[in-house]
């Protein structure tokens, strides 16, 4: 029998680790561990909770500073960032949880890149504020959604978060039907000011595309029905998964919402997400589709960019060229008999917009971070993980033709999903495969007094 030796007074005993490797990284997730990573849950806790329910069920409640528009949710996200954070760097540095410190290095690097552009190269090309605008968007959101939603997760595991998702749900489809049924039967838009929408003037919903010839797309508290049903189908699948049969007349709800919004992107991305869950049973089967799209747009990127080696042009222009080798203008003359431009098809299509913006290196940096989470094998396999993969497989190929990717609460919500595949299913770090000490390490007081002799 193995002999044992104590912990330390709080913790129990644990086997003794004859291997120095996985001593010396045991002792470097202990000061994580110190860093209340399994305590009980506090005013952080919930806050942090409180946080992820405002920007889920109502990502558009804010003011207007100038023409800025500032929301309750993104404010309250900033906050929980400042509490958190100092958790998320020790995660990075000290946890050896591998794939999710590569998926924050993708990001960052994608992040520097655009800052790198902005900074050096396309400075006098945009205002300051649209400048800041998008690094927030791919910086800021991201870590601050990352840092509060991998708060939760490790203390309070899925159930607490999804269930705030479920609520947000049935609230969304409460608001909907409402605003649905005025603005269409009652020819008027409701809504509460600076809570359902930003600032107090009501009528600014009508002038931002909601409509469908002469009907009125349902956009809930999230103002347009694009944005609401893709970001929607992002957490949806975590929250259907959870209800497993409950609350029944919700999952209607959720079909109705996604019908109601009348959008072709959102009932694309419908179709892909009930293909996916019912194909989820078969995992090799289901393994092997989460390549097509990603292979797809990685593929016909690869060989749109080939074409500029003949020009006879410098590698870093090649590279990093947004004016594709000068044939933008020749794309918008083909562009312009369907009525648009490759800007205005770019704003809307991402991957477009992106190799339009920050040429080949920035589109690939792009496509490592945000699709880096659906091929991480998962900390908990398991159906949560599958859900939120599905979740995110659906907006990859919405992307294809409006991600709503500036547009907020979408890149919190990207990011909030993309935690369960790391953080899903667990309590406490999750801990690397094959060390054999973890599960006596991270285990919560109570199941590590049962380590000690005669527990």
């Amino acid at each position: 029998m193995t002999r044992t030796q104590p912990l330390n007074a709080s913790r129990g005993w644990r086997p003794a680790n004859p291997n120095p490797a996985l001593a010396s990284q045991s002792r470097a997730r202990a000061r994580l561990s110190d860093f209340d990573l399994t305590q009980s849950r506090g005013y952080t806790y919930y806050f942090c909770l409180f946080t992820l329910l405002v920007n889920l069920l109502l990502p558009k409640g804010g003011y207007y500073q100038d023409t800025l528009p500032i929301t309750w949710g993104y404010l309250l996200l900033a906050v929980a960032f400042l509490f958190t954070g100092s958790e998320l760097l020790l995660e990075l540095v000290c946890s050896g949880h591998r794939l999710f410190q590569i998926c924050v290095c993708l990001l960052l690097a994608f992040a520097s890149y655009v800052c790198i552009e902005y900074v050096f190269r396309s400075a006098n090309t945009e205002n300051l504020h649209t400048q800041l605008y998008i690094i927030v968007a791919v910086l800021g959101v991201p870590l601050a959604a990352i840092s509060t939603t991998r708060y939760v997760l490790v203390r309070g595991g899925s159930d607490d978060l999804r269930k705030i998702m479920a609520w947000s749900l049935l609230g969304i489809f409460v608001v909907g039907v409402i605003t649905f049924i005025s603005s269409n039967w009652l020819g008027e838009f409701v809504g509460i000011p600076y809570v359902t929408f930003t600032g107090d003037d009501v009528s600014l919903l009508a002038l931002k595309h909601v409509d469908r010839g002469d009907i009125f797309k349902m956009g809930a508290t999230y103002n347009n029905g694009n944005i609401l049903g893709i970001n929607l189908l992002i957490w949806a699948p975590l929250v259907t998964d959870y209800l497993k049969g409950k609350w029944k007349a919700l999952s209607l709800g959720l079909w109705i919402i996604l019908f109601c919004t009348l959008s072709r992107t959102v009932w694309v991305g419908w179709i892909a997400v009930e293909v996916l869950t019912r194909l989820q049973s078969g995992r090799g089967t289901l393994r092997k589709l989460l390549i097509i799209p990603i292979v797809g747009i990685i593929a016909a990127v690869i060989v749109w960019e080939a074409g500029f080696f003949f020009n006879g042009r410098g590698a870093s222009n090649f590279l990093m060229d947004s004016d594709l080798g000068g044939r933008r203008d020749q794309l918008d003359v083909v562009l312009s008999f369907f009525g648009t431009t490759w800007d205005g098809l770019g704003s809307e299509i991402v991957y477009m917009w992106m190799l339009g913006c920050y040429g080949m290196v920035g589109t690939c940096l792009f496509l490592a971070a945000w699709t880096f989470p659906v091929f991480s094998p998962p900390a908990a396999p398991g159906a949560v993980a599958r859900a939120a993969k599905i979740g995110l497989i659906a907006y990859l190929i919405m992307m294809a033709s409006d991600g709503a990717f500036m547009l907020g609460p979408t890149q919190m919500t990207v990011w909030l999903v993309a935690c369960f595949i790391f953080f899903g299913g667990q309590k406490g770090p999750v801990p690397d495969a094959g060390d054999d000490e973890t599960s006596h390490r991270f285990q919560t007081p109570r199941s590590q007094s049962a380590l000690a002799p005669g527990g």
